[in-house]
């Protein structure tokens, strides 16, 4: 009896701990199916997610309805994958793109606060604003796009070019701006948006060459050469620098004459001056603003080296009556520094015992802006 008791009950328990066992296992491995099922179907909810928030024929339909704030709101979700983005944003720099090629400006300036708040340090983008800021004459946005493209991009060669397309822009800005007088502190001229530039890029050549051209061109050669001197060397603009220096240099050395008087001699109320003719024979000649021509002696004229007879004659009132006189050109005639080439003469008798060899006549001093310095006894030439 005690046996079967026994035995009913080890029965028991075992039926007892199987029916457990097949309760809880089962059951745990149910849930873990589930837990992995729903991972799943979230993965596939949020893939397919993104296929129903972007899709490329629609987004092209917003991009040539212009419809800016649908746009931007698949551009902005959170939920878009990372692939989409980029495919959405290729295709909206690419549609930008064409407005900007053709020109459909309106169209661009409606995209543009979109732009500029989404793609605010993309080169692309920011290159698009700045000709479309240039379109609309808002020249000095236009110069804070283009710069701040500049330094967005990454490579050297696009850095130039965005260099090389300000320097077009200025350059047919101050073009536009002639023949009004340039002020540096007059919004949106040329020579303002330049100096603008040069703050951004110092050291960029095109910028500093287009300064020393409007310096120089004020007569501020001193500052125009300092600006070129403060340049790098550059293998591709040097040849540019170094003739806009020779140039420069030539007329700072122009202006030191024009500040040195020349010395004259006086004989009374008038004065004489030292003449060389073809660089080799120097005459004191009389002042004579009353003489159309300048005139020599005959004996003076011989000794003047490669005298040209030019065929002409001239009627010449003197104390003995008129007389015809021939005219003679010389290669080359200069007081001082200030020369001219193929200068004409008129031969004319002169009192042999004169202190003078003939009459400095307009005919070279017209030439030049000149004055004579009575208490210096000096006189002044510049160039006309």
């Amino acid at each position: 009896m005690n046996q079967l008791i026994n035995f009913f009950a080890v029965f028991v328990i075992g039926l007892g701990v199987g029916w457990y066992m097949g309760q809880t296992y089962p059951l745990n491995q149910t849930s873990y199916d589930r837990r992995t099922s729903a991972s799943a179907g979230q993965e596939k909810h949020s893939s397919s997610s993104d296929s129903t928030q972007w899709d490329s024929s629609q987004f092209r339909y917003q991009l040539d309805d212009t419809q800016v704030a649908k746009t931007l709101a698949i551009l902005e979700d959170p939920n878009l994958s990372a692939n989409a983005r980029s495919q959405a944003e290729r295709q909206l720099k690419s549609h930008m793109q064409q407005l900007l090629d053709s020109q459909r400006w309106s169209e661009l300036r409606t995209w543009a606060p979109a732009l500029a708040e989404y793609f605010y340090d993309d080169p692309v983008i920011l290159l698009t604003l700045a000709e479309l800021d240039w379109h609309e004459g808002k020249f000095n946005d236009a110069l804070i796009h283009y710069f701040a493209a500049h330094d967005a991009q990454p490579d050297w060669r696009d850095q130039q070019k965005i260099l090389a397309t300000i320097s077009r822009q200025l350059q047919r800005r101050l073009a536009s701006d002639q023949p009004s007088i340039q002020a540096i502190n007059s919004p949106n001229t040329g020579l303002s948006l330049l100096t603008t530039a040069l703050e951004k890029q110092p050291q960029y050549p095109p910028f500093a060459l287009m300064m020393a051209e409007n310096l120089a061109a004020s007569g501020d050669w001193n500052n125009a050469l300092y600006q070129l001197e403060l340049l790098p060397y550059s293998d591709q603009f040097q040849g540019a620098i170094d003739a806009k220096i020779a140039q420069l240099s030539a007329s700072l050395a122009q202006l030191e004459l024009q500040e040195q008087g020349i010395p004259l001699t006086r004989r009374g109320d008038q004065y004489l001056v030292n003449v060389r003719f073809s660089d080799s024979l120097t005459l004191p000649l009389l002042i004579d603003t009353g003489a159309s021509i300048t005139a020599l002696a005959p004996q003076t004229l011989a000794q003047i080296p490669g005298l040209r007879d030019t065929g002409k004659r001239t009627r010449v009132s003197t104390a003995n009556g008129a007389v015809v006189s021939p005219v003679y050109q010389v290669d080359s005639m200069a007081i001082g520094d200030w020369a001219l080439d193929n200068v004409e003469l008129l031969q004319v008798p002169l009192d042999s015992s004169s202190s003078f060899a003939g009459l400095l006549g307009m005919n070279f001093l017209r030439q030049f802006v000149f004055s004579i310095d009575q208490n210096q006894s000096q006189l002044w030439l510049q160039p006309r």
